[in-house]
C-alpha cells in the first residue's frame, strides 16, 4: 500500500537519504505539495510494461535525458490511467555525475520511505537500485 507525503517532507527525506551526494549547489525542485510514495513493486510493473529499456540509443537524439524523461512521463501516464490515485508519484528526473562524466537517470521515494534509483536505459533487476548501488557521486538536479 502506498503512502502520502507532503513536498516539504519528500524533500527533506530525499536530502537527509543523498547527503553526501549533494552539495551547496544541488536543486531540488518538487512541483506539486502533496505526493504518493509508491509500493516499488508498482513502479517495476510499470518499468516490465513500457519496455523504455529496449528503445534504441542515439547520442543526443535519445540518450540519457530523454530515456529518464519518458520513464518519469510514463509514471506521469499511469497517474491518469488510474483514476482511483488523486496524488502524482514521488518519481522524477535526476542529473548528476558518473565516473564517465554527467547523466540523467530517475530518482523515486517508495511506499517504505527509501529513495531509489532507476537506470531506465537498464531494464530490470538493474536498473533499480538503492543509494548504496547508484554509482552517481554527485547530484546536481533533482525534478519531481
Amino acid at each position: 500500500m502506498g503512502v502520502e507525503m507532503d513536498s516539504f517532507d519528500l524533500e527533506t527525506q530525499i536530502r537527509a537519504q543523498l547527503r553526501d551526494r549533494m552539495g551547496l549547489a544541488s536543486q531540488v525542485h518538487i512541483a506539486d505539495e502533496r505526493y504518493w510514495l509508491t509500493p516499488l513493486h508498482d513502479v517495476t510493473d510499470l518499468i516490465k510494461r513500457e519496455k523504455i529499456f529496449e528503445m534504441a540509443y542515439r547520442a543526443e537524439v535519445n540518450d540519457c535525458d530523454d530515456f529518464a524523461h519518458m520513464l518519469a512521463d510514463a509514471m506521469i501516464r499511469s497517474q491518469w490511467q488510474n483514476q482511483k490515485r488523486k496524488l502524482p508519484h514521488a518519481f522524477g528526473e535526476v542529473w548528476g555525475r558518473v565516473p564517465g562524466g554527467g547523466h540523467a537517470i530517475n530518482l523515486m521515494v517508495n511506499a517504505d520511505g527509501a529513495v531509489r534509483f532507476v537506470e531506465p536505459q537498464a531494464g530490470l533487476p538493474g536498473g533499480v537500485m538503492t543509494v548504496a548501488e547508484c554509482d552517481m557521486t554527485e547530484i546536481w538536479m533533482i525534478r519531481i
